[in-house]
């Protein structure tokens, strides 16, 4: 297996394997962020700021979606997933503790409520407008969307240098 798996028609044998590599390369990301999620745990504990452990997480999401442009062999995407599970394990969580640290514990239902609903609703958006970005936009080629997902999460990691400071933990 080369670099075929990224070339082929859909409908295609090629094709077929590309999709069930990427169950592979879904199934790694995912036991990644579950492995980190009990670092970033013991992390937190030892005083690592939640700042820091996002903004890391956004950067090494970021470079692995980044990366996957950059392999002519399927096998190095695992790389690419280690960076992406490092990422989805700190955005699956560290927004919320920012959020709890930020906030007074009488009106948590409320903000968490709505700070869901920012998450839920560009979800939506993205799942209902990128196919056809990606058709039109892109001539049906997935890899500039995902290389501009990376390079938007690198933004978000900077962008993070302007969220006001709520809490009491470091950078």
């Amino acid at each position: 297996m080369g670099t075929e798996i990224f070339h082929g028609a859909p409908g295609s044998e090629a094709y077929q394997r590309g999709v069930e590599w990427s169950g592979v390369c879904l199934s790694a990301y995912s036991l990644i962020a579950f492995l980190v999620s009990f670092v970033l745990v013991g992390l937190a504990r030892k005083g690592v700021g939640t700042r820091t452990l996002y903004r890391t997480g956004l950067i090494c999401a970021g470079l692995g979606l980044i990366s996957t442009c950059l392999w002519s062999r399927q096998e190095l995407l695992l790389v690419s997933m280690v960076g992406v599970g490092i990422g989805w394990a700190t955005i699956l969580s560290m927004p919320y503790a920012m959020l709890t640290d930020a906030i007074p514990a009488e009106k948590m239902g409320f903000y968490m409520g709505v700070f869901n609903f920012f998450i839920v609703l560009p979800q939506i958006i993205a799942a209902a407008v990128l196919g056809p970005v990606v058709r039109h936009l892109f001539a049906g080629h997935a890899m500039p969307a995902v290389v501009t997902g990376g390079v938007s999460l690198l933004f978000a990691a900077a962008a993070l240098s302007f969220v006001p400071r709520n809490d009491p933990s470091p950078a």
